[in-house]
């Protein structure tokens, strides 16, 4: 990047593109020194610009995102990553992941419960949170819109306890006597 005077009297930046292009741009001044001022704060934007990548849509994000995942978890857990993108996308659309909103979750997450259990909409809320957080690690979105959403909770398992009568069935059927033991243990307890 330099400054160049044209047989105008204006100073020029020359400088290359992202495409590798030599581009020029007026300072829009005659005078050396306004012009140089304008070259470093042209200079600094263009590597704030180059150090931020593109933005990119959902689609994108999720084949670069299961490309990596492939490489660092198990074969199941890419699988359920695959999943919970691909119901997302099919939801809110292949939008720009920074156009992801808390609300757009939460409304997934109210969508995915009219078909799904509570247990597997948390574990979609789960997975794509840990992947939009990989992409705010790789500076594809400033925030994660996860941390921003409401969690989905699961009801927690009510314990299943037997009466006198279905507890003394149970070890009328039961042929060993070390498991027959170890139930009329647990029922002290």
């Amino acid at each position: 990047m330099f400054l160049s005077k044209r047989s105008n009297g204006l100073y020029y930046v020359w400088f290359f593109d992202r495409d590798g292009k030599r581009q020029k741009v007026s300072t829009g001044t005659k005078l050396k020194q306004e012009a140089t001022r304008f070259l470093v704060d042209f200079a600094q934007k263009q590597r704030s610009e180059q150090a931020q990548p593109a933005p990119l849509k959902l689609s994108q994000f999720t084949q670069d995102f299961l490309a990596y995942s492939a490489c660092v978890h198990a074969p199941k857990t890419s699988q359920v990553y695959a999943t919970a993108l691909q119901e997302f996308r099919l939801i809110v659309g292949d939008l720009l992941l920074s156009e992801v909103t808390p609300r757009m979750i939460e409304e997934f997450i109210r969508a995915k419960q009219r078909s799904v259990t509570d247990a597997t909409a948390r574990t979609y809320f789960t997975h794509l949170s840990a992947a939009f957080e990989k992409g705010r690690q790789w500076h594809h979105i400033a925030t994660n819109p996860f941390k921003e959403a409401k969690k989905p909770s699961v009801a927690e398992a009510v314990p299943v306890f037997l009466t006198e009568e279905e507890f003394n069935r149970l070890l009328a059927n039961v042929i060993d006597g070390d498991l027959r033991a170890l139930f009329i243990a647990s029922r002290r307890m």
